[in-house]
């Protein structure tokens, strides 16, 4: 029997599905997230509001970074391998992930704003949304995605584990918690303020156009390139390398639970405190709320909170049972599952297909001029619920479809086969298809005690 955490997939598959639909709505419905805070009033906002939030919780994916990394260096260590050599792995996947993150940017990409107010398209994916062919520029690659927040995730919390587990330091259990902890809280307390010091400095040294500070301002956006940066998703991959830990070392569920009930509680009240006084006390307007370049304090503590609370939630559901309970959920959570073990392979693609069915719906309902930022499609609610129920029905047949060749045409199969000869270690992702069907190695076991008798 193996390792496997199955509320790992789970959670990513909540993620990219709450990923399609937030996409689908503000990019593809709306076609920016500041047009649909325009075209919308303010009652629907407020009703909207729950998928706008969603939109924010990409931060799931860091946290999972931090948690996966962790795990799998932490039982690297326990089976004598080395360091250096256990930190290749995750360094070698936050390459390959920030690899894709430029690559993303430059073909399947939705449109986006520039940090001065200009419209910007992908290749490929802007060509449907112009019905033309479209330019890309040099600040398509200073703005940033979720691809670019697990990939930095990825780099911080490699560097992480390098700094606290040196010479035998993952066995300083406490040491390594309260470090982790004060480091998040500290990171969650101060990153806004960090954040509005360096952006303008990033907004104008880009813009001077000067070669030094082109180099300068593309290290700057791991924490200054607006939304999927370290600020503050730094302490989103921190607090999970706390989960990785505690799951590698197969500590009490006990102590999960307190720790994600305590501190998720502590997050949702700050959160809703900041919230009530950005309102009432500094009387911003909700559309003053909802415009941010990177996410605002009241949402980040309160979304950490809520996830901290579902995961909770998630270990007593799925990891506190019996290996027989196990065993079902496993089977009963296929569906969703798949698309966390995709979840790279939809997101690459998904702006892309929204996009084509967004221009068909808009040439239907509304408008088929892709220039018009305000049609009948957009308050047509039985159109929209059609729209979205086509984006799921898409994605759950072309997840079947590459099911039945193993996955292997998916970009975490191209990865786990790149990743295999850098390291020139087979992964233990090499089976996608296995991981999927039989995520506990129950099959394993039957085999072996098979061919024992």
């Amino acid at each position: 029997m193996n390792d496997r955490i199955l509320f790992i997939d789970v959670l990513r598959g909540i993620g990219i599905l709450g990923v399609l639909l937030s996409h689908a709505a503000l990019y593809g419905i709306y076609k920016t997230p500041e047009n649909a805070l325009t075209v919308l009033p303010e009652t629907a906002i407020i009703f909207l509001s729950p998928i706008i939030i969603l939109i924010t919780w990409t931060g799931l994916f860091a946290l999972i970074t931090g948690l996966v990394n962790a795990f799998t260096v932490y039982k690297r260590l326990e089976r004598g391998i080395d360091l250096n050599k256990a930190l290749t792995g995750p360094l070698i996947n936050a390459i390959l992930v920030y690899a894709l993150h430029l690559i993303y940017r430059a073909t399947f990409n939705h449109r986006s704003t520039g940090m001065k107010g200009e419209e910007l398209h992908s290749l490929i994916t802007g060509w449907v949304e112009t019905g033309h062919p479209v330019k890309l520029y040099l600040i398509d690659f200073y703005l940033t995605e979720a691809f670019h927040m697990i990939a930095v995730t990825g780099f911080f919390t490699t560097f992480l584990l390098w700094l606290l587990w040196r010479n035998d330091g993952h066995k300083k259990h406490s040491r390594n918690f309260k470090i982790l902890l004060v480091l998040s809280v500290v990171w969650l307390i101060l990153y806004s303020p960090a954040f509005n010091l360096g952006y303008p400095y990033y907004v104008k040294w880009f813009y001077m156009g000067s070669p030094f500070l082109y180099i300068v301002t593309f290290f700057m956006k791991t924490f200054w390139g607006g939304m999927q940066v370290l600020f503050p998703y730094g302490a989103f991959g921190a607090i999970g390398m706390i989960y990785g830990i505690w799951f590698a070392q197969k500590a009490p569920f006990s102590t999960m639970y307190k720790f994600s009930n305590i501190f998720g509680v502590i997050l949702v009240f700050s959160g809703i405190c900041k919230l009530l006084i950005d309102f009432l006390v500094l009387k911003k307007t909700l559309i003053e709320l909802l415009e941010f370049h990177n996410l605002p304090p009241f949402l980040t503590w309160f979304n950490l909170g809520t996830m901290l609370l579902f995961i909770s939630w998630l270990i007593w559901k799925m990891e506190d049972r019996t290996l027989e309970e196990r065993v079902i959920i496993a089977k009963k959570t296929i569906w969703i599952r798949q698309f966390g073990i995709l979840a790279l392979t939809v997101f690459f693609f998904e702006s892309f297909v929204h996009a084509v069915f967004a221009r068909i719906f808009h040439a239907i309902f509304g408008d088929p001029d892709p220039t018009v930022m305000k049609d009948n499609f957009m308050f047509n609610p039985w159109a929209i619920i059609l729209y979205i129920f086509t984006i799921y029905v898409f994605w759950f047949v072309t997840l079947w479809l590459l099911g039945k060749t193993r996955y292997k045409y998916s970009m975490e199969h191209l990865f786990v086969k790149i990743g295999s000869k850098l390291r020139k270690v087979k992964s233990t992702r090499a089976n996608l298809y296995q991981i999927l069907v039989d995520p506990l190695g129950i099959q394993n076991i039957k085999t072996s005690k098979n061919n024992k008798g």
